[in-house]
């Protein structure tokens, strides 16, 4: 009993100098380079910490991997909430004393806000009421995010980008020395002949994909001084290949789509002005005569099944199984239909009692809101949603139709996973959807034009200027 009393008491030890050290060492880049970038260095640093510091395994032809903390990993996390939670505690109140105005992202951060107290309302008036603390981690996080001073959008994305693409390196430099732990192999996926898969320095290869299209997209939007750039755009392309992650080349074609659409929309509007309609004009009108030919043309072509997209054994109907899953989160929630569940929904004792240990959620942003926090909830999140795609729209041009493209990413993503889900879960998932908020935010701060045009490369000369030192 001693024995372990004493490993109990260094665990406990050491995790309290690195808690101490975490907030010295954050502290000091708050000074430097405020709070935001603090919180997406934090984030990196946590997200990778936590998958090198855990244990994996993989089975075949499975739809997820099978994820273990180890005490290390776990201890680590609770540092690093810790010392997000209290960065972000001293930037609010810093904000408070120094009653700084906040103009711009208002509509966003209220709209969180509100999500944020619908869960709690779920917490207490749940079929199983039950609080987690990661709830209001994360509220503080997007609280000190709006209260923040201002800072450049394009240095946020400057920011991300070399945050982003040192996890893409990561993982493609560690997946040949490491395969067991960040390869699975004897996967079926849609390409013929390739059987592996890249999960790399990210909980999940769903996860590591749409890293790799975020930071091509941040590329496209800030582009980086060449000829790094062409580097890094190859990495991120062999990533998002070799995740082979159906959900992130979705987000791919959506993001051209919405990308290539924008730049038609704009090309028309400037040939309206002018009277001088163009082969963009044409173009533009005969795509959207031509798109319910082709979704029927495409619905009808039986050689290309849902099964064999998904790639699953089980068949069409059970789009892998998740049906099921959802057929008992909506079965659930009908029991407490304004509340739901409570934020325990599919937690291992539900997961125990319904035979299905590996479903952590319900694999469906909306469905999972709807379950845990009943209509309250997910009338809330419709609101966030809602804030996202109309704070996108706006800045689409200053973004070049990327902010679109962003949002878009999460939307997609909460078809089939849970990007917006209040728990603080420091992974890449988390940095995302951070650095999405956090961008929106300061777009609407009311950026001068001249900061617009500032040439990237000064931006970025200066911050690997401030790097080195």
């Amino acid at each position: 009993m001693s024995i372990y009393l004493t490993i109990l008491g260094v665990i406990a030890f050491s995790a309290a100098i690195m808690g101490v050290l975490g907030i010295f060492t954050a502290s000091h880049w708050v000074k430097r380079f405020g709070v935001i970038v603090t919180f997406i260095w934090l984030a990196t640093a946590a997200s990778v910490i936590n998958v090198v510091g855990s244990s994996r395994e993989f089975g075949v032809n499975q739809i997820f991997a099978l994820y273990y903390m180890t005490p290390f990993s776990f201890w680590s996390s609770r540092v690093f909430s810790l010392t997000f939670a209290t960065l972000a505690v001293l930037a609010i109140l810093m904000a408070i004393g120094k009653k700084r105005k906040h103009q711009g992202g208002l509509v966003l951060w209220l709209t969180y806000t509100i999500l944020f107290f619908s869960v709690v309302a779920s917490s207490v008036l749940g079929a199983k009421p039950s609080f987690s603390h990661q709830i209001v981690y994360m509220w503080l996080i997007m609280t000190a995010v709006y209260v923040s001073p201002p800072t450049r959008p394009e240095q946020i994305a400057t920011h991300a980008k070399y945050a982003a693409v040192a996890i893409l390196y990561g993982s493609l430099i560690l997946a040949p020395i490491q395969p067991s732990l960040y390869v699975e192999t004897g996967y079926s996926g849609i390409i013929p002949g390739f059987n592996i898969r890249l999960h790399g320095l990210a909980n999940h290869a769903n996860n590591l994909g749409p890293l790799a299209l975020f930071y091509l997209l941040l590329e496209y939007w800030v582009p980086s001084v060449k000829p790094l750039n062409r580097l890094n755009i190859a990495v991120a392309l062999a990533v998002l290949v070799l995740a082979q992650s159906k959900t992130a080349w979705i987000m791919s074609a959506s993001a051209i789509f919405a990308i290539f659409t924008l730049r038609l929309i704009e090309r028309l509007k400037s040939d309206w002005k002018h009277s001088k309609p163009s082969w963009a004009m044409v173009g533009f009108i005969s795509f959207f005569i031509l798109l319910p030919f082709t979704l029927m043309l495409l619905f009808s072509w039986e050689t290309l099944s849902i099964q064999r997209i998904f790639g699953a054994d089980e068949g069409i109907s059970t789009l892998t199984g998740r049906t099921e899953i959802w057929e008992i989160t909506l079965e659930t929630w009908r029991n407490n239909p304004w509340f739901g569940y409570g934020p325990t929904l599919w937690d291992l004792e539900f997961r125990i009692k319904y035979g299905i240990p590996a479903a952590i959620h319900a694999h469906n942003q909306f469905i999972q809101t709807l379950g845990e926090s009943g209509l309250i909830g997910l009338a809330a999140l419709l609101l966030y949603v809602g804030a996202l795609v109309g704070y996108a729209l706006k800045f689409s041009v200053r973004t070049k139709g990327v902010s679109i493209a962003l949002v878009l990413m999460l939307l997609i993503r909460a078809m089939t996973e849970v990007p917006f889900r209040m728990f603080l879960s420091l992974d890449v998932a988390f940095l995302i959807h951070l650095i999405i908020f956090v961008t929106l935010i300061m777009l609407a701060r009311g950026t001068s034009n001249d900061q617009k045009t500032k040439p990237v490369q000064n931006l970025q000369g200066n911050l690997a200027a401030n790097l080195r030192t």
